[in-house]
This record gives structure tokens, sequence and C-alpha cells, in this order.
């Protein structure tokens, strides 16, 4: 794919790397954290909603209507979060959550460009096949 294009070229030239990049001022680790951090926030907000409305689906119960009698749906279960609580409400559960998110990417980032560091010192992969397009595609 084109990222995985852009990604090889970027480390073939030592984009991340202030030693050899004419002193860049950041190093391949803070590139990657702060991606992790960029990722956690985007998977936060997109996954939030979703996870409220879930929560909140598997405790609902109606006074004097059985015992666990659940809401048809999750945008129901949004919306009367939304209803009840305010939109601040939703809000303040964002932090925690977002802590969460952003720990588990940053996590999950730096291990995984370990593991490529560790797999290309060890000589078995080849990265040099990956190139960006020189032609423009119409």
């Amino acid at each position: 794919s084109n990222h995985d294009a852009a990604v090889a070229k970027a480390r073939s030239e030592k984009l991340a790397n202030p030693e050899t990049n004419n002193g860049c001022m950041y190093s391949r680790s803070s590139v990657t954290s702060i991606a992790g951090l960029i990722t956690g926030l985007f998977y936060a907000t997109v996954t939030l909603p979703i996870e409220m409305s879930r929560v909140r689906m598997s405790a609902w119960k109606v006074p004097g209507v059985g015992d666990h009698d659940k809401m048809p749906n999750m945008i129901n279960a949004f919306g009367r979060i939304v209803k009840q609580e305010g939109f601040t409400g939703t809000i303040k559960a964002f932090i925690p959550y977002y802590g969460r998110c952003a720990t588990h990417t940053l996590i999950c980032f730096q291990v995984i460009e370990f593991m490529t560091a560790q797999v290309r010192a060890s000589g078995a992969v080849s990265y040099t096949h990956l190139t960006l397009p020189t032609k423009r595609i119409v």
C-alpha cells in the first residue's frame, strides 16, 4: 500500500533518526509515540459512543417491567444517555477512556516498531522492493 511504501522510503532514508538526518530533532521512538497518541485519540473518539451505549444497554432495567428489559438499539441508548446526563456527561468519560485507548495503541506501536527493527536487524526480511511510485497514475 502507499502507506507502507512511504514508511519504507522514510526508513530507508533514515528520516526519523537525528544522527543520520542532518540533526532532525525527532527520534524514531518519538515519532512512533506521537503516532500512537494520535491514533488513540481517533480510536477513543470513534468508539466511545458505542462503548457507552453497550455498557448502558447491558445494565438497563425498566422499573416494573421484568428484571432486565433491554433498550431496543444503540442509537436509542446513546440518545437516552445524552438526554439524561447531557453532552457534558458523555464528555467526562472521554479522558479515562482516551487514557486506555492511547496506552493500548502506544504500546502496540512501540512493540511493532521494536519487532520490525529486530527482524530487519536479523536480515530475515528485505524492504528494498518497496518504493514510491514515480509516475502519476490517472
